[in-house]
């Protein structure tokens, strides 16, 4: 009995679980397809005849999203005061040829309105040959951070190709797309050795009190980072950066008057940043491949010791959660202090650094 029950729960909840997944996609189309009826009926455009195109999509949309969005779209334009054109010839469909022989068996699939129309112009000269006076492209994205779709739609002049009227519609109505967004990060970064001079006083108004400078030293440069980055548009912000870091010689250099042979100086840095955004992905919204930024930071290596130091970076966002990057840093002259001795360094080029982080 136990086992029959068993299995009847594993046959009846997968079908439960798709179905709320179906109704909740159906669900989310609807609003859609109400909000651009809502928004479309209310348009002021000159021009009377209309035809509607096939939404472009990404692979994270199914076809039949497209496919009842596009429906809906048509029906909208339909029953607004424009006039709808109806050209089954423009409807864009996959074409399937099957090559075979006795040692060859090939799939070919192409695209109707590519192998019939090579380019746009094509196109144009038909919808004017049938006095269309603006057409009405439009994209469908998947927004998986808010999980609902975007439709992006553009009505365009058919004559100037001119967008007359362009709108953004989302799935969940009461969704306000905010043109500020935060992230937070933490970041590991280091650098190859870059040559510097070095140096180290004991204060004794002494010319023996004095090791160094050596020049063209190797130090290396590391830092562990929090970014906190506020963008004002999709392509541009600023931030905020908190570091400790530390600049160290490898290999040591000769301390001729106590032996210390060795130099770390470890810091805090805190700074600010502006970025601008490059490369859009086509399946993520309102998301990256490539970042350059510009940061400017103090450095305290102790309490009445300060420098300044710049860094320009290129970002490259593998993930929406994980990025690496390459930077070119510039330090002005270091300098430590304790009771003891005084000791600094001055980078003689910029550090190439690298380094990945993590978005929180």
């Amino acid at each position: 009995m136990f086992n029959r029950i068993i299995y009847i729960l594993l046959i009846v909840l997968p079908s439960i679980t798709w179905g709320q997944t179906t109704f909740g996609l159906d669900r989310s189309i609807d609003r859609l397809v109400a909000e651009f009826e809502k928004e479309f009926s209310q348009t002021i455009v000159e021009g009377n005849r209309v035809y509607v195109m096939q939404p472009d999509y990404s692979v994270t949309v199914s076809s039949y999203v497209t496919d009842r969005i596009y429906e809906g779209m048509i029906q909208s334009v339909r029953e607004s005061k424009y006039n709808l054109v109806y050209q089954p010839f423009l409807k864009d469909h996959v074409i399937r040829k099957v090559y075979s022989s006795d040692s060859l068996f090939r799939i070919e699939h192409t695209s109707f309105l590519r192998s019939n129309y090579k380019g746009l112009r094509p196109v144009l000269d038909t919808l004017d040959s049938y006095g269309v006076d603006h057409f009405i492209a439009s994209s469908v994205q998947w927004n998986p951070e808010n999980e609902m779709l975007v439709l992006n739609v553009f009505m365009v002049e058919t004559s100037t190709l001119l967008v007359k009227w362009a709108k953004k519609f989302y799935s969940d109505p009461k969704y306000k797309e905010s043109k500020s967004t935060h992230s937070l990060s933490i970041g590991l970064l280091t650098s190859q050795d870059v040559p510097a001079t070095v140096f180290r006083n004991y204060g004794t108004n002494s010319v023996n009190s004095i090791v160094g400078p050596y020049e063209n030293e190797p130090v290396s440069y590391q830092s562990i980072q929090v970014l906190y980055d506020n963008s004002l548009t999709n392509t541009w912000g600023g931030g905020i950066v908190l570091a400790g870091s530390s600049i160290h010689l490898p290999n040591g250099f000769k301390d001729t008057i106590v032996g210390l042979n060795s130099m770390a100086i470890p810091f805090f840095e805190i700074g600010a940043s502006i970025h601008a955004n490059f490369w859009p992905r086509e399946q993520v919204l309102d998301d990256y491949w490539l970042t350059v930024k510009q940061i400017g930071t103090i450095g305290k290596p102790s309490v009445i010791d300060t420098h300044l130091s710049s860094d320009t970076r290129v970002e490259l966002h593998l993930t929406p959660i994980i990025s690496v990057f390459a930077s070119l840093k510039y330090f002005g002259p270091i300098k430590r202090s304790n009771l003891q001795f005084t000791e600094g360094l001055t980078f003689n080029n910029y550090a190439l650094c690298y380094g990945a982080y993590l978005t929180l």
